[in-house]
């Protein structure tokens, strides 16, 4: 009895003391840190990143220059690091034409390729003066013929002369045809007063007042004027029909030099055409061109009367101004997730991130059907080679490295709902 009033004192000593404030504030305090966990959660997003594999290129590229055929370089055009334009001239082997020779050749051979009347560009380049082509010699000895021939034949005039002396008997028969118009006129008008005196002298003879002899005579007359009218008549139809002749024969003499001289003509064209091909080929065998703009770095140290093999590597060309595209493999894991315009991070493999950081892209497409399990997926760089920390990166040809796409931008709060939302089957 007394140890059970002992504890039931306790007890009351318990009851009757006052609580702590955090036990009294407990249940207040709970619930606001809470509702501040449900805030942060609903308010704090974050991407979900899908990383892949990504390769930056050179849209344009440089070129690299490798000899096609092995010989000694004749002469050097360009030095190291020297600008070049597209299709200046590199270098050119030794070989049996004179490069000056050939230039000329081939300015002669694009004036006649452009030009719609091929005689005054023929007349200004002199043909005489000798050019050594090498193996071009053959097709230029052709060309130089057919030329030749061309321009005798336009030169000597055979049917302007022809055409001139049949303009002159044409000239000649048309004074005649004018005589002889008048003259008809005239007989005409004497035909007729014939043809009255017979018509009196008919009545006459029937009223007996002249003798039939005098009518005799005069139907003759008659007769005589109209066998001179019928046959000036005559006269002037067939100088007609000779100035007829003559314009046909004018004419077929005009066509028939327009198609000689055509012919000739084409056949100098033929000639430029195939010499053309014959100087591609030259080319292709001993003149190195740039393919591009740009600028010449050498792999070695180059000059005049170096050997060259087939093969080798010989310069490269770098454009003056390069831009770059991003190609990346988008597995088809998490694909959906992946849409044009979404922003990716780019983290180059030979520059590690966290001292040059990293290239802002955008997703550019997306193919539509997936090759080998994976997308084929385009990235636009928004500021070329130039990364977040404000690091340039120097220009090379390839670029590979780790693309990370920033997908779907969710809160934690929607992060839990959806892994805590029960499967639908």
């Amino acid at each position: 009895m007394p140890q059970y009033q002992h504890h039931h004192e306790e007890v009351q000593d318990i009851m009757s003391k006052m609580p702590h404030w955090i036990v009294r504030r407990g249940i207040t305090l709970l619930f606001a840190v809470v509702m501040l966990l449900f805030a942060g959660a609903y308010f704090i997003h974050y991407p979900d990143v899908i990383t892949t594999q990504v390769n930056i290129t050179s849209a344009n590229p440089p070129v690299k220059i490798v000899a096609q055929t092995s010989g000694k370089i004749s002469e050097l055009f360009v030095q190291n690091n020297a600008a070049v334009r597209e299709n200046a001239p590199i270098y050119i082997l030794e070989n049996a034409a004179r490069y000056n020779d050939i230039r000329l050749l081939q300015t002669l051979l694009n004036q006649l390729d452009t030009s719609f009347n091929l005689a005054p560009t023929l007349r200004r380049f002199n043909f005489a003066q000798p050019l050594q082509l090498g193996a071009l010699q053959g097709g230029y000895a052709a060309l130089y013929q057919a030329v030749n021939q061309y321009l005798f034949f336009t030169d000597k005039h055979f049917t302007t002369q022809k055409v001139a002396q049949l303009q002159s008997q044409l000239t000649t028969q048309h004074q005649l045809n004018e005589e002889l118009q008048r003259k008809d006129v005239m007989l005409q008008q004497q035909l007729m007063l014939e043809q009255k005196r017979f018509k009196i002298d008919s009545q006459l003879a029937r009223e007996k007042v002249i003798a039939p002899l005098e009518l005799d005579n005069s139907k003759r007359q008659l007769l005589d004027k109209q066998m001179t009218a019928d046959a000036t008549r005559a006269n002037l139809l067939q100088n007609k029909l000779q100035q007829t002749e003559y314009l046909k024969t004018i004419t077929d003499l005009q066509q028939q030099s327009l198609q000689q001289e055509n012919d000739l003509q084409q056949k100098v064209r033929e000639q430029v055409k195939q010499l053309q091909g014959q100087l591609e080929v030259w080319e292709q065998q001993y003149l190195v061109k740039s393919p591009v703009a740009g600028k010449v770095s050498f792999f070695k140290f180059w000059k005049a009367h170096q050997f060259v093999s087939s093969g080798e590597a010989v310069l490269m060309i770098v454009p003056p101004v390069q831009h770059y595209v991003a190609k990346a493999t988008l597995p088809v894991f998490g694909a959906g997730k992946v849409k044009k315009g979404q922003k990716v991070l780019i983290k180059l493999s030979a520059y590690p991130f966290r001292e040059f950081g990293m290239i802002r892209g955008n997703i550019s497409n997306v193919s539509a059907v997936a090759l080998d399990t994976a997308y084929a997926m385009d990235i636009q760089l928004a500021n070329g080679l130039l990364t977040t920390a404000q690091r340039q990166i120097p220009s090379q040809p390839q670029l590979p490295g780790i693309a990370e796409v920033l997908t779907n931008d969710m809160s934690i709060l929607e992060r839990l709902f959806y892994s805590l939302r029960p499967s639908r089957y």
